[in-house]
């Protein structure tokens, strides 16, 4: 099951919807190839909460990124290598250039010693299997053929009412916690790590009252975004 929890309790993590503590979602049970040979094969999990810095956090460098461009809504949808983007960054000493890569991979929540990748920053095709696998919502999976050119401007994927509300009952009935994935009373910017233009990151939009989603290739890489979310994920 997509929507099962992952707990910390056994020395590899298992999906399952009983146990101890829970980390987060799993919201897929397929991995990118990047990530099945690096040994990660069963799926990837999404944090339990949004985290960002209180008065928000800058992407990166106006320079070009060791992270993943996409240009076309296709491109995006089927890039699910935020590991490799984030190990790229983490590998070369440029975290501390890299602000919203540094915020995720060092999010406080422990996982298992052995098995996962660790937390990082997902890709924008992770975020949109977040948004299709948890809420049964398969209007975005036909745009995975769209050669449309992302730009600054945004594009509006689907205006189906509460479209994000199906994950947040989710993220609500899990006991102890009241996370969700977006807010009503301002839009929610989803921040991925993929590049979008040379001076600009990708990410998901989510509208208030959550009856809309879009995607932005515009989102000024090296300002500071008070409006803007990071979900951590891992591999496992």
């Amino acid at each position: 099951q997509v929507t099962n929890h992952c707990f910390t309790h056994l020395s590899q993590p298992v999906c399952i919807t009983t146990g101890k503590t829970c980390i987060g979602i799993v919201f897929s049970n397929m991995t990118s190839k990047a990530d099945q040979d690096a040994g990660y094969t069963h799926g990837y999990v999404m944090a339990l909460k949004n985290i960002c810095p209180y008065n928000g956090v800058a992407w990166g460098p106006k320079t070009d990124a060791p992270s993943g461009r996409v240009t076309t809504v296709g491109k995006a949808i089927l890039d699910w290598d935020g590991r490799t983007y984030c190990d790229n960054i983490k590998n070369g000493n440029l975290l501390s250039s890299y602000p919203a890569f540094n915020t995720a991979m060092s999010y406080d929540v422990e996982l298992p010693s052995t098995g996962v990748s660790g937390w990082y920053l997902p890709s924008i095709g992770q975020i949109f299997l977040i948004a299709t696998n948890l809420n049964g919502m398969d209007e975005l999976r036909s745009y995975s053929s769209s050669t449309q050119q992302l730009s600054g401007k945004g594009i509006s994927l689907t205006s189906q009412h509460n479209y994000i509300e199906g994950i947040n009952a989710i993220l609500r009935n899990i006991p102890e916690n009241d996370r969700v994935l977006s807010y009503e009373n301002r839009d929610t910017n989803i921040v991925s790590s993929n590049e979008g233009t040379r001076d600009a990151f990708t990410y998901i939009n989510v509208s208030k009252n959550n009856d809309r989603v879009g995607l932005s290739g515009g989102g000024g890489k090296h300002s500071v975004d008070t409006g803007a979310e990071i979900r951590p994920v891992f591999a496992w």
